[in-house]
């Protein structure tokens, strides 16, 4: 019988196999379990929906969407959500951001009005008392809580409202 050289495609090694070995498609059983792996691993591989990244679901009947908890939370997360009336957005990398990666709007806002990041001791004061109201124009920067209760949060006690200081 005559033998054929075929190529190991793990590793590259040129083999000599008689016709009832043309089964073996590597040069030893252990290019042969990477071999089995590498197939698995392109009959299985998908795509990450948050970054693009290749990955292999750890069970194969499972959907497998997304490469890591990271990018699985980065895609559940929701553009805004409101907390106490104020609307904050989704901005992980701000400096000032919250643990999950919310920001106020509102401070956003003055902060790209006025070109820097502000401090955690100034305030910013919706002039008509509308918390979801962030345009421009209504929102006022102060320098201390003090002066903003002071001066805008003053309790008219004859009809329960606030009334704005003079």
């Amino acid at each position: 019988m005559k033998s054929k050289e075929i190529v190991c495609p793990v590793c590259g090694t040129i083999v000599n196999r008689y016709p009832s070995h043309m089964h073996l498609k590597t040069c030893s059983k252990k290019c042969g379990g990477i071999f089995r792996h590498l197939k698995h691993i392109k009959k299985f591989q998908r795509e990450c929906l948050v970054c693009g990244k290749l990955f292999v679901p750890k069970h194969n009947k499972s959907k497998g969407l997304f490469c890591s908890y990271r990018c699985s939370g980065e895609y559940r997360r929701k553009p805004f959500i409101m907390r106490s009336g104020y609307k904050f957005i989704s901005l992980p990398n701000h400096p000032n951001a919250t643990r999950q990666g919310y920001f106020a709007e509102h401070r956003y806002f003055v902060e790209k009005n006025i070109g820097r990041y502000l401090d955690r001791s100034e305030i910013i004061h919706h002039i008509n008392h509308n918390k979801a109201d962030n345009r421009i124009k209504n929102l006022m920067i102060l320098n201390s809580p003090g002066k903003h209760t002071v001066k805008y949060h003053t309790p008219n006690w004859k009809n329960g409202r606030y009334r704005k200081k003079g």
